[in-house]
C-alpha cells in the first residue's frame, strides 16, 4: 500500500485512468463484433479515438480498420471538408513561393 500523500494520489489518477480505459475499450470491443455498412463509420470513429488517447497503436488501427472495411466491403464516406479547412486549403493553392535573392559578397 503507498505510504506517501503523492503515492496515494497515484494510486487514485491511475484506477481513475483504469476505469476511463475499460469504458473505451469495451465500447471499441462492441463496434467492432460486427461491423455493417451502415456502421463501418462508427468502426472508424472509436479506432481513431482508441489510437489517439494511445489504447491502441496506430498500427493495430489501422490494421483493424482494414479488417473491418474487407469484411463489409464498403469504403468509409468522407466527412464533407468544414469551410475552415476549405479556407487554408485555398490559401496553400494561392501561396506562391518566393523566388530566391542573390546574396551580396561581402566588401573588404
Amino acid at each position: 500500500m503507498p505510504r506517501l500523500a503523492s503515492q496515494k494520489k497515484a494510486l487514485r489518477s491511475a484506477r481513475a485512468r483504469r476505469t476511463r480505459n475499460l469504458i473505451t475499450l469495451s465500447a471499441l470491443r462492441k463496434t467492432l463484433k460486427r461491423p455493417t455498412k451502415d456502421s463501418i463509420n462508427a468502426v472508424y470513429k472509436a479506432l481513431d479515438k482508441a489510437a489517439k488517447k494511445g489504447l491502441v497503436t496506430e498500427a493495430r488501427a489501422a490494421r483493424l480498420k482494414s479488417r473491418a472495411a474487407k469484411s463489409v466491403g464498403a469504403t468509409p464516406r468522407r466527412a464533407a471538408p468544414t469551410p475552415a479547412k476549405e479556407k487554408v486549403a485555398a490559401k496553400k493553392k494561392a501561396a506562391v513561393p518566393k523566388k530566391a535573392t542573390p546574396r551580396k559578397k561581402p566588401s573588404k
